[in-house]
């Protein structure tokens, strides 16, 4: 089952980060019937299990990808205005800190990786219906 596939990826992370991705996979395994109906597809388990560990995938990119889009910027923003770092709790963050920089790397070495599983076209379709299409056609 591919909600058990998307749990094994995401054991390691932040449990709110692994509830959130989960939960989203979740979402995508309960309509998925009407996702192939909407595609004008038979309904398929194997085509089925590879959308939702396709949509844990997505979710944990766009959470990563989001972050990081956001801080920076919001940093480039406020640079304008010669502020150069954000509080974020106890931690003050600039481009030039720690956790930017590890932040940037996290989202690098993710996209770096889906291109090598030949996933990161699809990651970015928006489209739940053209995604399966797409994954229907690979085979």
């Amino acid at each position: 089952m591919s909600l058990e596939r998307v749990q094994r990826f995401v054991e390691e992370l932040p449990p709110r980060l692994r509830e959130d991705v989960i939960s989203y996979a979740r979402s995508v395994d309960s309509s998925a019937a009407d996702i192939f109906r909407e595609a004008r597809m038979s309904f398929d388990q194997q085509l089925s299990d590879r959308l939702v560990f396709l949509a844990g995938i997505k979710k944990l990119y766009a959470i990563c990808s989001g972050t990081y889009w956001i801080l920076d910027n919001s940093l480039h923003s406020l640079q304008q205005s010669e502020t150069y770092e954000v509080r974020i709790g106890s931690i003050r963050i600039s481009r030039g800190s720690r956790e930017y920089a590890q932040l940037q790397a996290l989202l690098g070495d993710l996209e770096e990786l889906l291109m090598k599983q030949e996933l990161y076209e699809l990651v970015q379709i928006s489209s739940y219906v053209e995604t399966l299409h797409r994954l229907r056609d690979e085979h």
